[in-house]
């Protein structure tokens, strides 16, 4: 009897700590239908219902499928708030012809204080051709900002005892297997 209390206290305590601290995925894609752009274009993804508190944004990368980008030492893009200087990002590659190129970054903290100062969470890029303006063309087809966060995993959860249900599951098992005992002898 002694195992099969400690065998269910543990099964408990596994199902009850499943869910503790695990990351929840986010994804917001911007699709830009190879639209022209000449010397700057802004666009903001926006994460509708996230926001600090009760969220923690734990980590993000941000990915453009661009081309048109012939020098790359002279295209580059930059995230942007009000009232906060503009936090570089990354340099565009070069996607010159017909050849269209996907960049990833991986967002630094800088850029993650940034998001998480939004009431919902948003991201706003600032793309502009530093070295010729007007002379330069460039395509972009998506723009995708993915990461994860932890906290509840929905906008607005409602409150649910997750482990005091499971403990009313665990303590009425055990009373089935007392009872049924019970009744073999």
């Amino acid at each position: 009897m002694k195992k099969l209390i400690a065998g269910l206290a543990t099964g408990l305590f596994v199902v009850c700590m499943a869910g503790a601290g695990s990351a929840i995925p986010f994804s917001d894609t911007k699709n830009f239908d190879e639209l022209v752009i000449e010397n700057s274009y802004s666009y903001t993804h926006q994460l509708a219902g996230l926001r600090s508190p009760p969220y923690t944004l734990l980590d993000a990368t941000l990915e453009l499928r661009h081309n048109g980008n012939s020098n790359n030492s002279a295209e580059v893009w930059f995230s942007y708030a009000d009232a906060m200087p503009d936090i570089l990002i990354g340099q565009l590659s070069e996607s010159s012809g017909s050849t269209w190129t996907t960049d990833t970054w991986t967002l630094s903290g800088d850029v993650l204080d940034l998001m998480e100062g939004g009431d919902p969470w948003a991201l706003t890029i600032n793309l502009y051709d530093d070295d010729s303006p007007g002379m330069t063309k460039l395509k972009l087809d998506y723009s995708i900002l993915a990461g994860n966060y932890d906290g509840p995993a929905e906008p607005n959860p409602t409150p649910t005892p997750e482990p005091a249900t499971m403990l009313l599951m665990g303590t009425g098992l055990l009373g089935l297997v007392g009872f049924r005992r019970k009744l073999k002898k």
